[in-house]
């Protein structure tokens, strides 16, 4: 074996092990967003800078807080960590005279933990549109409500059938615009982008605004243009609370 071959060797070896060692890191920091997830915990705190995670007086939040204690116990993570706080600190140090951000991979950012949520949530709603096309017929809630921005907010769930009765929230979608048509448009969109026949739709349920059951321009109107089969129900909450 030549010298370049040799030393070639090595380096691929050496890769494949950062490669592994990497991935057993994401591992545990895949299940921990889940565990935060499953929980309903929030993710976040405002001391999430890597040159303070050595610090324990401050709160990290509720993602970075689990991975350090689990690094108390567990080799890998806390090498990780050590090796993450060294650079950071090294890094923060030196942001005044140095040019430009720098940066380095540390699989702890919220970035990496928002593009984590991406992938779950597109997996998830994978599984559930799979199951509501083997369901054959479904239904869709639909109400919007205004966030702090004043925005108004449209959730979108759907209620199928399997072996028991399944009530999913597949999006929760910024609308731009609340006519009736606009809202059967959002709707259709989401159900197309969950490759979804709206013609399989069987019944939906609004609150009792023009906007939704207008007898002309309602959402649930324009709903029955598409599937004309479905049955609109009005919302019994709704109904209660008038």
């Amino acid at each position: 074996m030549d010298i370049s071959s040799h030393f070639f060797e090595k380096q691929t070896t050496a890769r494949k092990e950062e490669v592994k060692r990497k991935r057993a890191i994401l591992e545990r920091i895949i299940e921990t967003i889940k565990l935060i997830g499953k929980r309903g915990l929030s993710y976040r705190a405002t001391a999430e800078a890597a040159y303070t995670l050595d610090n324990e007086k401050l709160d990290h939040g509720n993602f970075l807080e689990i991975l350090l204690l689990l690094s108390k116990f567990d080799p890998l993570l806390k090498n990780h960590f050590d090796t993450v706080i060294k650079k950071s600190k090294k890094q923060h140090q030196s942001a005044a005279s140095s040019k430009g951000r720098g940066g380095f991979v540390t699989l702890i950012t919220k970035t990496t933990v928002n593009n984590i949520i991406c992938v779950i949530s597109a997996l998830l709603k994978k599984g559930i549109a799979q199951e509501i096309r083997d369901a054959g017929m479904f239904s869709i809630q639909l109400d919007t409500t205004q966030d702090i921005n004043v925005s108004d907010q449209c959730s979108i769930i759907i209620r199928y059938v399997t072996d028991v009765v399944h009530e999913r929230l597949v999006a929760v979608e910024n609308c731009t615009s609340t006519p009736g048509k606009a809202l059967c448009e959002l709707v259709c969109n989401v159900l197309e982008s969950m490759e979804i026949e709206v013609t399989n739709c069987v019944g939906n349920s609004t609150d009792g605004a023009s906007n939704m059951q207008g007898q002309y321009n309602g959402f649930s109107t324009w709903l029955s243009n598409k599937a004309p089969g479905r049955i609109h129900v009005w919302c019994y909450a709704h109904v209660l609370n008038l």
